[in-house]
């Protein structure tokens, strides 16, 4: 079975345009931050814990399940 050229040319021309933009991106992301390599990308438990929170405390509130409620200072 031969392919198709066309359909191999829009492949190439994809996969050309992709490597292109992750180029540009890696090329600005390392000029920003000369130190980036060597930066810590450990995974932040805290932070995710953080943000899981406050998007849970957002539903409720949309979903108004605290609407009228009354909170007590302790």
């Amino acid at each position: 079975m031969k392919p198709n050229p066309k359909l191999v040319a829009a492949i190439t021309a994809v996969v050309s345009y992709i490597e292109s933009e992750q180029a540009v991106m890696v090329d600005t992301y390392v000029k920003d931050e000369p130190n980036a390599i060597q930066r810590d990308t450990s995974f932040q438990v805290w932070a995710l814990s953080g943000r899981q929170t406050h998007m849970h405390m957002r539903s409720i509130m949309q979903m108004k399940g605290l609407h009228g409620v009354k909170f007590r200072n302790s």
